[in-house]
């Protein structure tokens, strides 16, 4: 998911209020064509949509899906689009299956992890402080740096740990919200990225 700095001004202006193509134009210096295909792309990748209730009402808001782009900003990393794009994408299909099994408003942001790797991760580095990605990578099963890295990004958009850039590298150190879902979430059996969730958020964790 490769976003601009436009394109991040238009995210959060439809995030904060709902808008329209000749305000975002104004608001962000660029042509109503411009404003125009951004749009359009952004609403075929789903994170934003016309609310209506008239159809093509010519009003913008984000979406679900749009409002955890917003709130990932400040994990948004050039070098890390794909892996951003891939977090949102699957953070949104465990929401929507989720939302389906009960009454609750599940969104993407109630989200709190997306693989069962960097669930498992999460355990095995759990008596560490202080965590260099080199270190992990010698008490993760993972065969290669790339994919430690990744995980660890993941548990970082998820605020399950927290980064620090140093001289020697990043440091991963673990957040309160990763000590209370090690505390909180007992699952032992059929561990799912999806069961995570629901043992999280209070739902039944299922068997199939």
């Amino acid at each position: 998911m490769h976003l601009s700095e436009t394109d991040w001004e238009l995210l959060i202006a439809c995030h904060e209020k709902r808008e329209t193509r000749p305000n975002l134009a104004e608001k962000l210096d660029i042509t109503p064509n411009y404003v125009s295909k951004k749009l359009s792309q952004h609403s075929e990748n789903g994170l934003i949509s016309q609310p209506g209730p008239a159809d093509n009402s010519g009003m913008w808001t984000t979406t679900q899906k749009g409002d955890l782009v917003v709130e990932k900003r400040k994990k948004y990393e050039k070098r890390h689009d794909e892996l951003f794009g891939a977090l949102v994408d699957r953070a949104t299909e465990i929401a929507t299956e989720l939302n389906n099994e009960t009454d609750r408003d599940i969104t993407p942001t109630d989200i709190i992890i997306t693989s069962t790797d960097a669930w498992q991760a999460l355990h095995e580095l759990e008596e560490e402080s202080q965590i260099k990605t080199h270190y992990a990578a010698e008490l993760l099963p993972q065969d290669n740096i790339y994919a430690v890295h990744g995980i660890l990004y993941e548990l970082w958009f998820f605020d399950l740990l927290i980064r620090t850039e140093t001289s020697e590298g990043e440091i991963y150190d673990f957040t309160q919200k990763s000590r209370m879902a090690l505390d909180d979430i007992g699952i032992q059996h059929h561990i799912t990225p999806e069961n995570i969730n629901r043992d999280w958020l209070g739902l039944t964790p299922r068997r199939d």
